[in-house]
């Protein structure tokens, strides 16, 4: 299983969060998302790493610290704008967890680490098996 190193020493706000992914891939122009759904989905459709891999992300510490509660808050309080404008292509299950995320990021029982850790670590799932990528927390 083909192993990158993603280096969480310089996370400072979720773009570098990307950013690091994408240097540790060696993606073109370093892009792995701007923000949560583009994250997402380069985890499943990027051609830029080889799949299965293990993701070993050095100093996750410092993006636990980073990648807060408030962080989630903030990313669903504007998703939800974003979901209420009149042309919104977000669907009801994205309306619920949207909600259920706020609500989870308010009462500080879920930050934005841990939904990037569960997104990673949920891929072969989500994929059906189709996308194997391990996370190793270091």
């Amino acid at each position: 299983m083909k192993k990158y190193i993603v280096n969480g020493v310089h996370i400072v706000d979720f773009r570098s969060m990307c950013d690091a992914f994408g240097t540790a891939v060696s993606a073109p122009n370093g892009y792995f998302g701007r923000d949560l759904q583009t994250f997402d989905d380069c985890l499943f459709d990027y051609v830029a790493f080889v799949k299965p891999c293990e993701f070993v992300w050095l100093d996750s510490n410092i993006a636990r610290v980073v990648l807060d509660y408030k962080m989630l808050a903030d990313y669903c309080h504007q998703a939800m704008i974003e979901a209420d404008k009149p042309n919104s292509i977000v669907l009801p299950e994205g309306r619920k967890w949207i909600t259920e995320h706020l609500s989870l990021a308010n009462s500080e029982n879920k930050s934005m680490f841990d939904v990037v850790v569960e997104f990673i670590e949920s891929v072969s799932t989500r994929s059906s098996g189709r996308v194997e990528i391990a996370l190793t927390l270091q």
